[in-house]
């Protein structure tokens, strides 16, 4: 990054926490999400050290050209909590401590932008908020291609089961429950025959084998 860009962003940076919204005697918060060019600042620092922030989607470590005041996405929990601590390092002369905001944080004080979610905290589990219906309808489809792919390529149990629990673990126990209700319907209609051609072609090659080795 150039020193001019590292400049601007901090500066933006610097204006959204002198722009907090107080919501009680002893906290203020954010009422729009950080942007590329604001989490690039958190990306680089920990390039330094040879840590990789950047989100998993993205094919390098800066983010895509024209998106450096979209909202950040893609980032891990465990990433947007070390944002936070690294935000009250950078900012401690502030007097803030910066963390996640809780459920009911997220639900009073909801930000415009409908089409990005939100980590946040509801009791000790980290869930996913703010997110309006269509958007939870598009994961849907995306996730049911991705089964399917996965299933049309002899997709083991083990690698089916890994991919319930990492969906489980990132998205939150109501949104989740719908989603899996709503493929499992999906992929009984849709896959029924593919599965059985599959499992077909699997014994079959398993019993020529047990055959030609008798």
């Amino acid at each position: 990054m150039t020193e001019r860009f590292t400049l601007a962003a901090n500066v933006l940076l610097s204006r959204r926490l002198q722009n907090l919204l107080r919501i009680d005697e002893n906290v203020e918060i954010d009422m729009n999400y950080i942007t590329c060019a604001e989490y690039q600042l958190f990306i680089d620092e920990k390039l330094k050290a040879g840590e990789h922030r950047q989100p998993d989607h993205w094919t390098s470590y800066r983010f895509p050209p024209g998106d450096a005041k979209k909202p950040i996405t893609g980032v891990r929990a465990s990433d947007a909590e070390e944002f936070c601590e690294w935000l009250t390092q950078q900012h401690s002369a502030l007097g803030f401590k910066y963390r996640l905001p809780t459920l009911n944080e997220v639900e009073e004080y909801p930000v415009t932008e409908k089409q990005v979610g939100c980590w946040c905290f509801d009791g000790e589990q980290r869930i996913i908020a703010g997110i309006e219906t269509g958007q939870k309808q598009t994961w849907q489809q995306k996730l049911a291609e991705v089964l399917v792919l996965y299933l049309n390529h002899d997709l083991n149990r083990d690698l089916y089961r890994d991919l319930y629990r990492d969906l489980y673990r990132v998205l939150n126990r109501d949104l989740y429950r719908d989603l899996y209700r709503d493929l499992y319907r999906d992929l009984n209609r849709v896959l029924d025959r593919d599965l059985y051609r599959v499992l077909d072609r699997d014994l079959n090659r398993d019993r020529d084998r047990d055959l030609y080795r008798d």
